[in-house]
């Protein structure tokens, strides 16, 4: 998969950054649903593997670039969030203690409280991961009729916009924006 979504963007069968963006969500669910890591560590290093040379071959693509980087934070706040939902479980599970106890009691640290390696094994974060990467993938499909749907709020009808180039994307806002005047300047400098 990787080396389809390099090739489409060397070729340019893959024109849009929402293109490239979906096909990104594709390849690092892909990587997450592979059923042989069992911690945080291992998936993020594939992440950065994967994501890494796709960005590296593709060094224009921005979209790429921050889609990786939103793998790379969802998997470490699931983590976080799985880590401080087995400790609290495994607190609550203990014997019930008398206010005394608490207070005359050192501080316990957890050795899995503060692990920055992420290597602990939670069941738990590979379905987690996987909705949260659907996720993105659903937010990232839909983001074009969301920002649109924002477009009257940003731009006032008396308004005047200046663009470069055409994209789908912001003719669909300016056409919810509906501003008085739109210049679409190309690439090479001249109006249209």
């Amino acid at each position: 998969r990787r080396d389809l979504l390099v090739q489409g963007l060397a070729t340019g069968e893959i024109r849009s950054s929402s293109q490239a963006a979906l096909a990104t969500c594709a390849l690092l669910e892909s990587v997450a649903s592979a059923p042989d890591w069992r911690t945080a560590s291992v998936l993020l290093r594939r992440i950065k593997l994967v994501g890494g040379s796709v960005v590296r071959k593709s060094p224009g693509s921005l979209c790429v670039a921050n889609v990786v980087r939103r793998a790379l934070l969802i998997v470490r706040e699931e983590y976080a969030r799985n880590l401080r939902e087995s400790t609290s479980r495994r607190d609550d599970a203990g014997l019930q203690r008398s206010l005394g106890d608490v207070l005359a009691a050192a501080p316990r640290q957890d050795p899995r409280a503060r692990d920055d390696r992420r290597d602990a094994e939670l069941p738990p974060l590979r379905e987690d991961v996987l909705d949260q990467l659907r996720a993105l993938g659903d937010e990232v499909a839909s983001a074009r009729q969301t920002v649109a749907a924002n477009a009257p709020d940003l731009i006032g009808v008396d308004s005047v916009v200046l663009t470069l180039g055409r994209s789908r994307g912001v003719a669909a806002f300016l056409g919810k924006a509906n501003p008085r005047e739109v210049v679409v300047v190309d690439d090479l400098g001249g109006a249209a």
